[in-house]
């Protein structure tokens, strides 16, 4: 039997809480995995707005992509000269619908990115007390109509994600704090020994 959308939620919101900022990336990915079956759409995507630097920025997506041209024309976009589709995202504050045959510009820089053509798009902003701080996307080869209540639930995975990356944020900060010293922003002995830690225990993949 179907979960039902409030079931889906609710399952999302109890699965988020155990994640860290060591865990965000496989969790995001895993996270859109289970909502592209979910609403049997094609892709799924996670976005981060970079407001100091003006552009919104690839932070993870379902199924990967098997060749990403160099440069990724999906990677970073800056806002300013974007199609009004990525325009729209620096400030989105509700949910943006794509569907094929509209905004053109948008539609080429997929089949850019993507090889793929016309595409129906569901955007969903992460909002905060301090604006938009990313967007949650959804993408159907060809046309796809999104009910009132599938754009409920996504509102609600969105609002999880956002209270997900303040929280995130937050913590490291606190770990930066503890690990430099406030006034010269040099490591501390124990920001010196966890970095060498890190270094020979958790090598980058």
């Amino acid at each position: 039997m179907t979960m039902s959308l409030e079931d889906l939620v609710t399952s999302v919101a109890t699965e988020l809480m155990a994640v860290t900022a060591s865990t965000l990336q496989p969790a995001s990915t895993d996270l859109l995995h289970r909502l592209v079956d979910y609403f049997q759409v094609d892709l799924s995507f996670l976005r981060r707005n970079d407001h100091i630097l003006g552009a919104t920025v690839l932070v993870a997506e379902w199924p990967p992509r098997s060749e990403i041209p160099q440069p990724d024309p999906l990677g970073v976009i800056l806002f300013v000269g974007a199609d009004p589709t990525f325009a729209a995202l620096e400030n989105l504050s509700s949910v943006l619908t794509t569907r094929p045959g509209t905004d053109g510009k948008y539609q080429d820089r997929v089949r850019e990115g993507s090889g793929i053509q016309g595409v129906s798009l569901a955007t969903v902003p992460l909002l905060t007390s301090q604006g938009t701080t990313g967007t949650l996307g959804f993408i159907k080869f060809g046309d796809r109509a999104w009910q009132h209540e599938e754009i409920n639930a996504l509102q609600a995975v969105a609002a999880l994600l956002a209270q997900l990356q303040a929280r995130v944020a937050a913590e490291e900060q606190l770990r930066y704090l503890a690990e430099h010293d406030e006034l010269t922003a040099l490591a501390t002995r124990r920001g010196i020994v966890m970095s060498k830690w890190n270094t020979h225990f958790c090598p980058a993949t």
